[in-house]
């Protein structure tokens, strides 16, 4: 996909100058989510290796953070996504570590989740931390393959048998960066409710 659209960049096909401006913003998240796909397999590298993963905990705008994340996925995927923030939201983040947690805990919302429900994320915050929280209708996880969600390369039976395709690194690299941060992350899953996972990171 990506040469095609470097070549229509190029002007081969005498494309106006709105559409190269497009098509070079395509190329751009393009690049983004291949970088993104190598980050990830070097983290799973990294996790098996049984290695830490250094947080850089800072002063950074944690809602903007997630505004930016969730504009970019809808670019990508041309999906709704419904944002809501509640309570004192301050404190010091490793910003780069949470988007990559809210991406991947999307992704796995937008491959498993029903396409015609938008996906609600909310953060909310207290004293003592956030709670990130990614929630979706679809098809439920079954309880018996709950506890093997966050395995590294494995893929539950269910996720398996349906059309979407996977590694099986996403939501272990989700808890690993959760952990490294002092957070952690919990699952909830039936048919009447949807699927939920929460983040919850101190500050």
């Amino acid at each position: 996909m990506l040469p095609r659209w470097a070549r229509k960049f190029s002007g081969e096909n005498d494309s106006t100058e709105d559409e190269r401006v497009r098509f070079s913003r395509i190329i751009c998240e393009n690049v983004d989510r291949a970088d993104q796909m190598i980050q990830d397999l070097l983290t799973a590298s990294r996790i098996k290796a049984g290695e830490k993963i250094a947080s850089d905990r800072k002063s950074g705008d944690i809602v903007e953070t997630l505004r930016a994340t969730l504009d970019f996925l809808t670019r990508i995927h041309k999906r709704e996504f419904l944002f809501h923030t509640e309570g004192q939201i301050t404190g010091l983040w490793d910003t780069d570590r949470v988007r990559r947690i809210v991406e991947n805990l999307c992704g796995n919302a937008i491959k498993y989740g029903s396409a015609s429900i938008p996906i609600r994320i909310a953060l909310k915050g207290n004293t003592f931390g956030i709670q990130i929280s990614v929630h979706n209708f679809g098809n439920p996880i079954p309880q018996s393959e709950l506890k093997n969600l966050f395995n590294l390369f494995e893929r539950s039976e269910s996720a398996n048998r349906g059309p979407e395709s996977g590694w099986g690194i996403g939501l272990t690299i989700v808890r690993a960066l959760s952990e490294e941060m002092g957070g952690h992350v919990l699952v909830e899953s039936s048919a009447a409710a949807g699927t939920t996972f929460s983040v919850h990171l101190p500050t």
